[in-house]
């Protein structure tokens, strides 16, 4: 018998097997099919992740209406989206509360909140710092890459001198509106104009409230374009595609000052460009930086923002979203239009 030595191997006991060895080509041919179902199942996997950050997201929004509304039960009363001292302005040293702080007890986090002191400038108290660090899993959305560390925050000289834990949602405070040079309702008092000629309409379900009650946080009952109807908080997150430090224009959950936790509903807002840099580079004009920083974004595959309604519900509004029916989602009682909305 003649035997073929390619294909011919001894064993330890002398007996003779026979194995064909993969070629090189071979080899590679293998390799090749491997990066292609690789190539393949990848982006399937990101989907597949990106959609269960995406749920965590909504989970997030339901778990905020949810405890909007238990608070509701017990104070009868949406809570404010801020609570000011001063019934003129809302700056640092006259800021007390929020609804993010407000809440917390609902979302079972009334050790945080019990450690929280209002009174002495509240979100910019020193003794108030370490609850402020607090993380809290139902104000970070997965999908919001920028949520992952404390961030020192600035604008109009307030900070208190510490870093905050961040936040990926915004309460609704209403829709632009300007009152004697100042844009109502997002949260800084000015309680003289807020009443005054159609300012009144323009407010939000979490607007500006003040300790005196010439401004009272919203019912139900005057929600009346509808609970369904009305946007009540929804999600921002930003990067800055320039490379500037703008960490400051990203949100704090504990912060109840200017636009950290509370924005507008404006049609030119940065619900089309979740990047701040280029949200201003787009809208361009001295105004750009109210509608970039006091708006909604996303980071979520498709551009969808993710919105919870007033009756508690989630819902996702798109970027292409007509302009009108947006800015009519950040209102209360405008009445319009009647019908209700298709988006």
């Amino acid at each position: 018998m003649k035997l073929n030595s390619e294909t011919l191997c001894f064993t330890s006991r002398g007996q003779t097997t026979s194995r064909k060895a993969f070629t090189l080509v071979e080899l590679l041919v293998v390799i090749a099919i491997i990066g292609v179902l690789v190539a393949l199942l990848l982006p399937a996997v990101q989907a597949a992740r990106e959609a269960a950050r995406r749920m965590q997201c909504v989970n997030n929004l339901k778990q905020i209406g949810l405890a909007c509304h238990n608070y509701y039960d017990s104070h009868g009363s949406l809570p404010p989206g801020v609570l000011t001292k001063d019934t003129n302005r809302g700056d640092e040293g006259n800021s007390q509360t929020s609804w993010a702080v407000e809440i917390l007890p609902y979302l079972e986090q009334k050790n945080i909140y019990d450690r929280y002191i209002p009174e002495n400038g509240g979100p910019f108290d020193i003794n108030n710092q370490d609850v402020l660090q607090t993380f809290v899993a139902a104000y970070i959305c997965p999908s919001d890459m920028t949520a992952g560390e404390l961030r020192e925050t600035f604008t109009g000289g307030a900070g208190g001198g510490f870093k905050y834990a961040p936040g990926s949602y915004k309460g609704v405070a209403g829709i632009p509106g300007i009152v004697n040079g100042t844009i109502i309702w997002w949260d800084s008092g000015r309680w003289d104009t807020f009443t005054k000629g159609n300012a009144f309409d323009l407010r939000g379900p979490l607007h500006a409230v003040d300790v005196d009650g010439k401004v009272k946080a919203e019912t139900f009952a005057r929600i009346t374009d509808g609970t369904t109807n009305t946007m009540l908080a929804g999600e921002y997150m930003t990067l800055t595609s320039d490379g500037s430090n703008l960490d400051f224009r990203r949100p704090a959950w504990g912060i109840s000052f200017r636009n950290f936790n509370l924005s507008l509903m404006s049609p030119d807002s940065a619900l089309r460009i979740a990047d701040y840099a280029a949200c201003e580079k787009a809208l361009g004009g001295a105004g750009a930086i109210f509608d970039c920083k006091r708006a909604f974004g996303s980071f979520h595959t498709g551009g969808g923002i993710n919105f919870a309604r007033c009756d508690g519900s989630v819902t996702s509004i798109q970027p292409d979203i007509d302009g009108f029916v947006y800015e009519a989602m950040g209102t209360v009682s405008r009445e319009e239009p009647p019908g209700g909305f298709s988006y």
